[in-house]
């Protein structure tokens, strides 16, 4: 399944370059509201083949018409 989020901004954000941790716990937080049993199967467990176990998250390079990196 593939999803498309859009966040109209009014006014400029400040995003680590590792964000799709923060990305992964937003989502979590959406689907606690809508099923609390399965985000917390999916955040406690994931679906297991074998010994291992996926949580199923992947996520391309946010798009942005301006960004600037700081620091390091």
């Amino acid at each position: 399944m593939r999803i498309k989020v859009v966040f109209p901004l009014t006014s400029p954000i400040t995003l680590p370059i590792n964000y799709n941790y923060h990305l992964t716990g937003v989502i979590y937080r959406f689907l606690r509201h809508s099923d609390q049993a399965y985000a917390g199967f999916l955040h406690q467990l994931g679906y297991q083949q074998d010994q291992k176990r996926f949580k199923l998250f992947t996520f391309s390079q946010l798009q942005a018409n301006r960004r600037q990196i700081r620091g390091n």
